[in-house]
């Protein structure tokens, strides 16, 4: 009996406080407020409703750092709590002691969120994925003169993608003959290509390469004429995709035992060719961007059938064009920093036009649709309303839910762990490398993909806007993960000088270095690109390399011969700056855009932030990993 008692007690309180809580109800939350919060944290927001009304609020802790934007006029506390309730889809329950309410994220808006999030990823993979079968099919079973017809078909039933990468296939690069070679390999193989797995065809094989079929050899080195065919040690060509843009790539890769003749850069209408001095020889690749595809996370979400109740939920145009401006303009409102280059900002300014109080999720975001000296985006309303948002007008409120929530919400980085670096950083403080590790280590993966750019609005990246060099971060993790792993001693250790040797590291610690030491960078998916942030190179010179578009700087200092593997720290005193840089190009134009220059590594230059250069010797290689310091 005490059994079933209890149960029916556990039953009882658990449908009580399943029950959706009824706030106007609660006489407390009469009381009227105005809240101005442009970007805030969840739990903030009810801070301040809990301090004007003495109600306790709390927020579960899965949605408590949501960021929200919440701009009233003079409200009931009950009305404010309802309708941002309503705008994200949560709900409100009463507390486990009846004296207050909890807001919590329903079972089928955690599973929808899910569902949305998956539905994006696999649209990334059927975006390369689809296309690519459709045009290896067709190289399996044509003629190369059927596979000529049908590409000069602008009537053929291919999809726009596979329509592109069809006129590659017969093209005269040594693309085509590298897409044939894909067409003998089985489909399990291709579509790990898909899934962001390179597949390389080299001369030399090693594991993980295939071998190089004949007719595209000749075909590479009659590429590469001006080169002699003696002088290339091995050629490598790799399909890989590009994961920040999705898009389908093509590398053909030389290593040469030609001497140093200078770093340089050729920007064609057709690839990018690189020529760099690495591990004393020469390196020369030729990038092709083969195929482009069209992934907006917007519309990839706002189709799925798991968004019609947002669908529903939408206010279409109409009601919109009814509102006129108001004539009395509320308070001037300053918007806070890490929005303001945000969508966001259309909202609030139509809300503040209309007389109108707005309910909205926030985000960190730095999305530049105009011009980059632009201090705000010019982004107006109706882009917002109709690219961006699921919009809402109900009475004098507007409710706003970013389309890409799936995506955006777990890829915000929490305001407590973003504050105190960027109080550091304002205050021109140095950040130790237990604070960098502390934080890099703490980034989950969606975090980690959003600040390489992987998710996108409107083409263009939603990086974070914040103070802290997350890109640098994401090329030295490897690192930091190892430095968070070692003991207080250790680190002391390593600051004031000394070598640590893998033999006195922990089994753990030892793995930790050896991933630091030769895992690949982001920079470098499927094909040895530019290198940010760290540089790889003998005992015999030190070759810092640092930039996006291929620009490369060399610094060479005499180290001596290899010691045994270790690590260590060195302090580095370098300025960062991007200025513009011109290219020339093949098609005799110019291409100009942001390169990256520093100072000496070793000589002070005025206002030059401290950083560390993070060392992983073994035998006559190193890697080492440059980290900003302020």
């Amino acid at each position: 009996m005490r059994i079933c008692a209890v149960l029916c007690g556990v039953v009882f309180w658990g449908s009580l406080l399943a029950q959706e809580a009824r706030l106007q109800d609660d006489s407390r939350l009469q009381e009227t407020l105005a809240i101005q919060k442009p970007f805030a944290p969840l739990r903030a927001v009810l801070r301040t409703v809990q301090e004007a009304t003495g109600v306790p609020l709390y927020a579960d802790r899965a949605i408590a750092d949501d960021k929200v934007c919440v701009l009233t006029r003079e409200r009931p506390a009950h009305e404010i709590l309802t309708r941002l309730a309503q705008t994200l889809r949560y709900r409100w329950q009463p507390s486990a002691d009846g004296k207050g309410y909890r807001l919590v994220q329903p079972a089928s808006e955690r599973a929808r969120e899910q569902s949305l999030l998956r539905a994006y990823e696999q649209a990334r993979i059927d975006a390369i994925q689809k296309p690519l079968r459709e045009v290896i099919q067709l190289l399996r079973r044509y003629t190369r003169q059927q596979l000529e017809q049908l590409a000069a078909d602008p009537n053929s039933r291919l999809s726009p993608e596979a329509h592109a990468l069809l006129k590659w296939a017969v093209d005269e690069t040594p693309v085509a003959l590298g897409l044939h070679a894909l067409a003998t390999l089985p489909d399990s193989v291709l579509q790990r290509l898909a899934h962001g797995e390179p597949i390389a065809f080299s001369s030399h094989p090693k594991f993980g390469e295939l071998p190089m079929p004949q007719p595209l050899r000749r075909k590479v080195v009659e590429f590469c004429r001006p080169v002699p065919e003696e002088a290339i040690q091995k050629a490598a060509v790799r399909f890989f995709v590009d994961p920040t843009r999705v898009v389908l790539r093509c590398a053909l890769v030389f290593d040469t035992n030609l001497p140093d003749s200078g770093d340089w850069n050729d920007i064609s209408f057709r690839y990018i060719a690189i020529r760099r001095f690495v591990n004393g020889k020469t390196e020369l690749i030729n990038i092709f961007d083969i195929m482009h595809t069209l992934v907006r996370s917007e519309e990839v979400i706002a189709r799925h059938p798991q968004s019609a109740v947002w669908r529903e939920w939408h206010s279409d145009a109409e009601a919109f064009r009814a509102l006129k401006p108001t004539p009395t303009r509320a308070p001037t409102l300053t918007i806070p920093e890490p929005i303001r280059r945000s969508p966001l900002v259309a909202l609030i300014r139509y809300a503040h036009e209309h007389g109108l109080d707005l309910y909205a999720d926030a985000y960190r975001i730095r999305l530049l649709l105009g011009d980059e000296r632009e201090r705000t985006p010019q982004t107006d309303f109706e882009q917002a309303r109709s690219q961006f948002f699921w919009v809402r007008l109900e009475g004098d409120a507007l409710m706003a839910r970013y389309r890409a929530y799936p995506l955006l919400r777990p890829s915000e980085i929490p305001e407590p762990l973003l504050e105190p670096l960027e109080q550091k950083l304002r205050a021109k403080q140095e950040i130790t490398l237990d604070e960098w590790a502390a934080f890099a280590t703490q980034l989950t993966p969606m975090q980690l993909a959003r600040a390489e750019g992987w998710i996108r609005l409107a083409g263009q990246p939603a990086s974070h806007e914040t103070l802290a060099p997350l890109e640098n971060l994401v090329v030295a993790l490897p690192a930091l993960r190892f430095w968070a792993s070692l003991s207080p001693q250790q680190r002391q250790a390593a600051l004031d000088g000394e070598r640590l040797l893998p033999e006195r590291m922990t089994p753990k610690q030892r793995e930790l270095f050896l991933q630091a030491f030769s895992s690949p960078l982001p920079d470098l998916v499927g094909a040895p690109l530019i290198k940010r942030y760290v540089h790889e190179d003998n005992y015999g010179s030190l070759s810092v390399r640092i930039g996006s578009q291929g620009e490369t700087i060399t610094m060479t200092t005499r180290i001596g011969d290899p010691p045994p593997p270790h690590f260590r720290i060195g302090r580095s005193v370098q300025r960062l700056d991007k200025p513009l840089i011109t290219l020339p190009s093949k098609d005799g134009e110019e291409a100009t855009q942001q390169g990256y220059s520093f100072s000496s590594l070793s000589e002070p230059s005025p206002g030059s932030p401290r950083g560390w250069l993070l060392y992983f010797a073994v035998d006559d290689w190193q890697r080492v990993y440059i980290l900003v310091g302020e």
